[in-house]
C-alpha cells in the first residue's frame, strides 16, 4: 500500500497551523488594530475624515504629506495627538494638533481656507463704519463734521444724517432687509431705505424690529410703532407703572419696591421677577425676549418651554441670521462672547487691545474680528484651540462687515483712508 512521503503528510497540517496563527492577526488588522512599536502593544486605531472649502487642498499629517487631496478619509491612524496641516496655493494654511481616539472617527471636515490677498481701496473718504445685510446691500458711513453721509453700494448720492459719524452705535436691518434703523450712542435713531434719500428721525428710546417688519420702541412714557410701508410711526401712552412694552409682553415696576416684573398680556398672566436693574425690552428672537440695562443683557424664554434666563455684559447683539437657535456675538472691550440663547454664553477670544467690531461668516463656523490695526478670521471649533488667521493689517480700522465672499473695511492703510475690499473666498 502506497504511503505518501512525510513532508506531504505534514504539509496540510502546516497550512492549518499557519491559518490559525494568522487568522487572529488578519481579524485584528481588518478591525483596525495595529502594533504600536513605541508602546510595544497592540491597540485599536482611529479614522480621520478630512475636507475643506475650497476642496483639492493638500493634507500633511505629522509633517508627512499624504498622497490625497481633500476630501479624503484616512484609516489606521494611531491614537493620540497628531498635527494636521491643510494647505492650498493662494490661501492661508490651516493647522492644528488634534486628538484621534481609538475606534472613533475624528471629523476635520469644516475647514475653510481664506484667500491670501491684499486689500484694494474702493472708496476714498473719511469713512468710519460699514454695514451689510443678507441680500448683499452695503452702507458706507462718511464723517462730515456734525453730520454723516450714508452711501448705499453703487450710489453716488448720499443720505445725510444730522449726527457725527462717531456717534453712530449700530445699524439694525429690517427682517426683509429693505430698510435699516441707525442707532446713535445718545439713544435717538433714524430709519432709512438704502438707495433712497428719505430719512425719518425717531424719538429717543430703545428700538428693535419685530417679525412682521415693524419697528417697536419705547420712548419715555410712550410706546412707538414705526411702519416702513407708510414711513411714519404711531405713539401710545404706556399703561400705569409700565416702563417698556412688546406686542405681547410689558415691563412693570412693583408699587412697594423698585423691582421690575416681566408680564404677558395673555389671560394666564405669566410673570417673571427680574434681577435688580432698570431693564427695557430691547429685542425679540422667538421664543426669547431680550432685555437691556445699559450694557447688561438678559435673555428670557417666554413660550412656556424649558425655563431659561441668562445674562451677559456686552455692547449689542450681532445675530447669526440662519441659526436654528437665536445666536449672537457681543463685544466686551477686548473680548468676544458667543451667546446661543438657552445656553451659557461662551468666551471666544480675549485680545490685548480693545476690539473695533466682530461679524459672522454666514456658516456660523467662523467669525471675523477687527482690532485697531488687524483683520482676523477666528474658527469657532475649539478642539486644539481656535484657529486664527491674520488676513490683513492696517494703519487704523474703524469698521468691518462681510458680504458675498469679501470683507469691507473702513480704515487707513499705507496712509490712504477709505473703504477697502478684501476678497477672502
Amino acid at each position: 500500500m502506497y504511503a505518501p512521503p512525510f513532508h506531504r503528510r505534514i504539509l496540510p497540517w502546516v497550512y492549518v497551523a499557519i491559518f490559525f496563527a494568522l487568522a487572529p492577526v488578519l481579524i485584528f488588522y481588518t478591525s483596525g488594530y495595529r502594533y504600536n512599536p513605541n508602546k510595544t502593544t497592540i491597540e485599536h486605531h482611529g479614522t480621520l475624515i478630512l475636507d475643506s472649502t475650497p476642496r483639492r487642498a493638500t493634507v500633511s499629517l505629522d509633517g508627512t504629506r499624504l498622497d490625497a487631496l481633500t476630501p479624503t478619509t484616512r484609516t489606521s491612524i494611531t491614537p493620540g495627538s497628531h498635527r494636521i496641516l491643510i494647505a492650498r496655493d493662494g490661501y492661508h494654511p490651516w493647522e492644528k494638533v488634534l486628538d484621534v481616539r481609538a475606534e472613533y472617527a475624528t471629523f476635520v471636515d469644516r475647514v475653510r481656507l481664506w484667500k491670501n490677498e491684499r486689500p484694494s481701496r474702493v472708496r476714498t473718504g473719511a469713512f468710519n463704519r460699514v454695514s451689510t445685510q443678507d441680500s448683499g446691500a452695503l452702507l458706507f458711513f462718511e464723517s462730515h463734521g456734525t453730520s454723516t453721509h450714508v452711501f448705499a453700494q453703487n450710489t453716488a448720492t448720499p443720505t445725510t444724517i444730522p449726527v457725527p459719524a462717531e456717534s453712530i452705535k449700530r445699524v439694525q436691518w429690517s427682517p426683509n432687509t429693505t430698510s435699516a434703523f441707525i442707532e446713535t450712542n445718545a439713544g435717538n435713531g433714524y430709519w432709512m431705505r438704502p438707495g433712497s434719500t428719505s430719512i425719518v428721525p425717531l424719538p429717543m428710546g430703545t428700538y428693535y424690529w419685530s417679525n412682521d417688519g415693524k419697528l417697536f420702541g419705547t420712548s419715555g412714557r410712550a410706546s412707538i410703532v414705526f411702519d416702513p410701508r407708510q414711513e411714519g410711526y404711531s405713539r401710545e401712552t404706556l399703561p400705569p407703572r409700565a416702563e417698556s412694552v412688546d406686542r405681547t409682553w410689558f415691563l412693570e415696576t412693583a408699587t412697594s419696591s423698585p423691582r421690575q416684573f416681566l408680564q404677558s398680556y395673555d389671560t394666564d398672566r405669566k410673570i417673571f421677577s427680574l434681577p435688580e436693574g432698570r431693564w427695557m425690552i430691547a429685542d425679540r428672537k422667538d421664543p426669547f425676549l431680550m432685555l437691556r440695562d445699559g450694557m447688561r443683557w438678559l435673555g428670557v424664554r417666554i413660550d412656556g418651554g424649558t425655563a431659561y434666563a441668562g445674562e451677559l455684559f456686552g455692547d449689542y447683539p450681532r445675530w447669526l441670521t440662519r441659526a436654528q437657535t437665536p445666536t449672537a456675538l457681543f463685544i466686551q472691550g477686548s473680548e468676544v462672547w458667543r451667546w446661543e440663547l438657552g445656553s451659557t454664553p461662551t468666551l471666544l477670544i480675549r485680545e490685548s487691545a480693545p476690539l473695533v467690531d466682530a461679524v459672522w461668516h454666514p456658516s456660523g463656523d467662523y467669525l471675523f474680528l477687527a482690532t485697531e490695526r488687524q483683520i482676523i478670521a477666528l474658527e469657532h471649533d475649539d478642539r486644539g484651540g481656535r484657529h486664527q488667521v491674520m488676513l490683513a493689517d492696517f494703519d487704523s480700522i474703524t469698521g468691518l462687515t462681510y458680504s458675498d465672499g469679501s470683507l469691507s473695511i473702513a480704515g487707513t492703510r499705507e496712509q490712504s483712508t477709505g473703504i477697502w475690499r478684501l476678497e477672502i473666498e
